[in-house]
């Protein structure tokens, strides 16, 4: 970042939020999209030191480990895909939650960016009811232009909404 911000989940998950409300939710994709690649520094834990262990200052090494992408900010993205009807961006986003949320209840005592996450990332009421709110709206989208085109298309948004519906039950 040329301003000299510290790149973390927090900015861009702020940077994506302003692009999506100034319609450049394309631009937000993309830079949601960098955040997979991003790497960030993180002190090294090597299990030595202690008091006494070495009075000469060692240098601090680091290593570079991917950047940890929480909930809030994948809802973020969900939230402006929906704004502008890209369901189907949406509910592959929805799905690749869900895989994160799966590979972490697999594993136990996860470290993400050599910080433990005081939450797991799990698909929290908000990421449901954005998605659950964004096919109800399509459906009825679909009502309105209903010149019979779209009847298997909006069928569809009606299981899906129906399923999504059950899994928070």
């Amino acid at each position: 970042f040329r301003s000299g911000l510290e790149r973390d989940v927090q900015v861009y998950t702020q940077l994506i939020r302003s692009l999506c409300r100034a319609g450049r939710v394309d631009d937000a994709w993309m830079m949601f999209q960098s955040m997979k690649e991003e790497r960030v520094a993180v002190l090294k834990e090597d299990g030595q030191g202690g008091e006494g262990a070495n009075d000469e200052i060692e240098e601090q090494q680091y290593d570079n480990v991917p950047m940890y992408i929480d909930v809030v900010a994948y809802t973020t993205m969900l939230q402006g895909l929906c704004n502008v009807g890209q369901v189907d961006r949406a509910l592959e986003l929805f799905d690749e939650m869900g895989k994160v949320e799966a590979q972490e209840l697999s594993l136990s005592n996860i470290k993400k960016s050599g910080v433990q996450q005081s939450r797991p990332f799990i698909r929290d009421v908000k990421a449901y009811t954005v998605l659950l709110s964004c096919l109800v709206q399509q459906t009825h989208r679909f009502q309105e232009d209903d010149d019979g085109t779209n009847d298997s298309r909006r069928i569809v948004l009606k299981e899906q909404a129906s399923q999504l519906s059950n899994d928070v039950d």
